[in-house]
């Protein structure tokens, strides 16, 4: 399991922003951004899954841990960036072919 804990440098020192309980699968890539436009910003990632396949997942802070928002098909995944468009924030990952 994964326990995800983000660290945030404020006003000098480091200090707990994010932290709390498990995300269910594993975590590989994880990027911080508002991805849904309501000025919060979610966790994406992409989480491994069963037979070497990985999917991409959007969750929500809550307080005290994550709640899942959104997470796709599994396939093989990598790369996971977060680009601004103008005034979007866009995700961008790759596919791996084999």
């Amino acid at each position: 399991q994964s326990h995800p804990f983000i660290l945030g440098f404020r006003g000098g020192m480091y200090r707990l922003m994010w932290g709390g309980s498990a995300i269910a699968q594993p975590i590989r890539e994880v990027e911080i951004g508002d991805v849904d436009g309501d000025g919060v910003q979610e966790l994406v990632v992409i989480e491994d899954q069963k037979d070497e396949k990985q999917t991409l997942g959007v969750w929500k802070w809550h307080g005290w841990g994550f709640s899942l928002v959104w997470r796709s098909m599994p396939t093989l995944l990598q790369d996971l960036r977060l680009v601004r468009s103008g005034d979007r924030l866009l995700l961008e990952v790759g596919i791996v072919e084999r």
